[in-house]
C-alpha cells in the first residue's frame, strides 16, 4: 500500500511581529548608547567587540532598522545597492582603523589576534565596571575589522591592504550616493561646449551689429529717404491689409522657431471603429431543419431509456447549441447524466455535454456541437459593449457565450488573469483581443502596457505603440529585470498613496482631479495610469530565471491590484512546477 503523505504544518507568526522586533531594536540601541544598567553596558560591550571604535554607529544603525520596522511593518532589503555600498564603506573603514595592529605586530596572525582580543577584553571590563569607554581608538576595528585586516594583509601585503581598503570605501560611497564619475566628466564637457557656443554666438552678434552700423554710415541721405518712402503703404480697407500680408517675403530663420514653439500639443485621438473589418454576413451556425431533427432524435433517445422529457427552448451559439429539456417530475438527474454517450451515438455527435440542472431554472441543458462553426468578428463584439461600462478603461470583450451573447470582463475587477490551454486552443487570440481592446478604447496616459514575449514573434508586432512603458521584452533574462522594475513601481505607488492619504488608484486619481480644479493649466498634476503586464509564455521564463521571475510575480499578484497594476499570464502548461 502506498504511504499516506503527511501534511506539512505551517506555523504562522503572531500579528505585528515586525513592529515588536522594531521596538526591541530601538530599546536595545537606546540602552546601549546610554549604557544604562548592566544590560545597556552589555549591549555597548557587544557593539565594541564587533566593530570596535565604530560601536556608536553600529548602535545607531540598530535604532534606524528598528524605526523602519515600526513605520513600514516589514524588514528592509538588506541587499539593495545602497546598503551594499554602505557595507563596503564600513568594511574599508574598519580595516583602516585596525591597520596599526598589523603594522605593530609585523603581520603575524597570532600576535594581531592576541593583541586585538586583549584590547577588546580590556575595553569590555572597563565598560562593565565603570560604565565608560577607556580609550576608544585603542580597540581598532573590533573583531570584524581585525579579521578583514588579517585576511587583506595576507592577500595584498600591508601597502596593498591600505589601497584596497580605501578603494572599497570609495566604491561603496559611489554605490550609496549613486554618483557616477563618467556622468560628471560628460556633464563637464557638455557645459564647456555650451559656454564656447555662447561665446561664439556673442561674437557673431557683435560682428552683425558693427556691419549694420557701418552700412548706415555709408549710405547717403537721399537713398535712405527713398527707402522709407518705398516702405510706406497706405491702407484704406481690410482687403488691402490681406494683400500686404500676401506680398510679404518668407519668414526669416529667427521667426520660424517661434511658430513651431507656439503650436499647441496634439491630443491623442482614439482609433475609430471603422478601422476594423465588418463581419462578412452572418454565418448560420445551424439550419432550422437540422435543429428540428435533433429535437426529435433527442426526445426519442431519452424515451427509449425511460426518461420522459420535452425540449422547451433552444439556444444557438457560435459553436454549440443548447437544448433545454423539461423533465417529468420524479425523474432522477443521474439517469440523464448516465446516458450522455448514448445520446452522442444517436445524434452522431463527437461529444455531448449535459448541464443538470441549468442554474436558476428547473430544466436540464443538453449541449451539442454545431456542424458549422460561426465566425465571431472582433468588431461586432467590441460594438456590443454595454453603455453602462463605456467609461471602464480595462473592460475587454472575450467573445460570445453559448447563448450568443457577448462575454466581457473587467481586468481591474479580476484582478489578475491566467490564460491557459494547449496549442491551437485560442490563447494568442485571447491575448491579442485584450491588447487590441485596450488600444481601441484607452489613451496612453490612461493605460500603460508591459509585454514579455519569450517566443519573439507573438507580441513583437506591438513595438512602437504609444501605450508601451518599454519595448517588448523578448530576452527571458531581461524579463526578470522588467518584472523587478514593476515591483519597484508598485512600491513607489504605495508610497504616494501613503503621502496623499489614499487607499488605491481610484481614490488617488479622484484626489488629483479635485486638486487640479484649483490649479492653473500649466501646474496641473498628472493622473496615475493603469499598468497591464502581459507575459505570453511563462514556462520559458521559469526555465531560465525561475527564482527572480517567481518572486516578482508573487509580489505583483499579492499587492499590485490596489496600485492599478494587473498581470495577465499565458501558458501551455498550467501545472504546479510552472505556476
Amino acid at each position: 500500500m502506498a504511504k499516506k503523505k503527511r501534511k506539512k504544518t505551517t506555523t504562522k507568526g503572531f500579528e505585528h511581529s515586525e513592529e515588536l522586533y522594531g521596538v526591541l531594536l530601538i530599546l536595545a540601541a537606546i540602552l546601549g548608547i546610554g549604557r544604562y544598567g548592566p544590560v545597556g553596558k552589555l549591549i555597548a560591550s557587544f557593539g565594541l567587540f564587533l566593530v570596535g571604535t565604530g560601536y556608536g554607529i553600529f548602535l545607531l544603525a540598530l535604532f534606524i532598522i528598528g524605526g523602519y520596522l515600526v513605520l513600514k511593518r516589514q524588514w528592509p532589503d538588506f541587499f539593495s545597492t545602497k546598503l551594499i555600498g554602505l557595507y563596503l564603506v564600513s568594511i574599508g573603514l574598519l580595516i583602516i582603523m585596525h591597520r596599526e595592529f598589523v603594522l605593530a605586530n609585523d603581520g603575524s596572525v597570532g600576535l594581531i589576534f592576541q593583541e586585538t582580543m586583549n584590547q577588546l577584553l580590556s575595553g569590555f571590563n572597563h565598560i562593565m565596571t565603570t560604565g565608560t569607554v577607556k580609550d576608544l581608538f585603542s580597540v581598532g576595528g573590533g573583531i570584524i575589522g581585525g579579521g578583514f585586516a588579517i585576511l587583506f594583509d595576507k592577500l595584498f601585503s600591508y601597502v596593498g591592504m591600505n589601497i584596497v581598503a580605501w578603494t572599497m570605501a570609495g566604491l561603496g560611497l559611489i554605490l550609496f550616493t549613486g554618483f557616477s564619475i563618467v556622468d560628471l566628466i560628460q556633464n563637464g564637457l557638455e557645459n564647456h561646449r555650451e559656454k564656447r557656443s555662447v561665446v561664439r554666438s556673442e561674437k557673431e552678434n557683435k560682428k552683425l551689429e558693427k556691419q549694420r552700423e557701418s552700412s548706415v554710415i555709408i549710405s547717403d541721405g537721399n537713398s535712405s529717404d527713398e527707402k522709407e518712402e518705398d516702405k510706406k503703404i497706405t491702407i484704406t480697407s481690410i482687403d488691402d491689409l490681406k494683400k500686404v500680408g500676401e506680398k510679404k517675403e518668407e519668414p526669416t530663420k529667427e521667426e520660424e522657431p517661434s511658430k513651431t514653439t507656439s503650436s499647441p500639443p496634439k491630443k491623442y485621438v482614439l482609433p475609430p471603429i471603422d478601422l476594423l473589418e465588418k463581419p462578412k454576413g452572418k454565418a448560420k451556425a445551424s439550419d432550422p431543419k437540422v435543429i428540428e431533427a435533433n429535437i426529435t432524435k433527442l426526445e426519442k433517445v431519452l424515451k427509449d431509456f425511460g426518461v420522459v422529457a420535452k425540449v422547451v427552448e433552444v439556444h444557438i451559439g457560435p459553436t454549440v447549441t443548447q437544448y433545454e429539456l423539461e423533465v417529468q417530475s420524479g425523474t432522477k438527474v443521474n439517469k440523464i447524466l448516465g446516458i450522455h454517450r448514448e445520446i452522442s451515438l444517436a445524434l452522431a455527435k463527437k461529444d455531448v455535454r449535459i448541464e443538470a440542472p441549468i442554474p436558476g431554472k428547473n430544466t436540464v441543458g443538453v449541449e451539442l456541437p454545431n456542424d458549422q462553426t460561426a465566425a465571431v468578428s472582433f468588431r461586432e463584439v467590441l460594438e456590443k459593449i454595454p453603455l453602462s461600462k463605456k467609461d471602464s478603461k480595462l473592460l475587454v470583450p472575450l467573445g460570445k457565450n453559448i447563448m450568443g451573447n457577448v462575454a466581457w470582463c473587467e481586468i481591474d475587477k479580476t484582478p489578475h488573469m491566467l490564460v491557459a490551454g494547449a496549442t491551437g486552443s485560442g490563447k494568442s487570440v485571447c491575448i491579442n483581443g485584450i491588447i487590441s481592446s485596450i488600444l481601441m478604447r484607452t489613451r496612453p496616459d490612461e493605460v500603460k502596457l508591459v509585454m514579455v514575449d519569450p517566443k519573439k514573434v507573438e507580441l513583437s508586432v506591438y513595438n512602437g505603440i504609444p501605450h508601451l512603458l518599454c519595448p517588448v521584452v523578448t530576452d527571458p533574462k531581461k524579463a526578470s529585470v522588467a518584472l523587478a522594475k514593476m515591483v519597484r513601481e508598485m512600491e513607489r505607488r504605495y508610497e504616494e498613496f501613503e503621502e496623499t492619504k489614499t487607499k488605491n488608484i481610484a481614490t488617488y486619481n479622484a484626489y488629483i482631479d479635485k486638486k487640479n480644479e484649483k490649479l492653473p493649466e500649466s501646474e496641473k498634476l498628472k493622473r496615475m495610469p493603469y499598468i497591464v503586464i502581459i507575459v505570453d509564455e511563462l514556462a520559458d521564463l521559469m526555465l531560465v530565471a525561475s527564482k527572480d521571475v517567481e518572486a516578482s510575480i508573487m509580489r505583483i499578484t499579492q499587492m499590485a491590484r490596489a496600485a492599478g497594476m494587473h498581470l495577465i499570464i499565458a501558458t501551455q502548461r498550467p501545472s504546479t512546477d510552472v505556476i
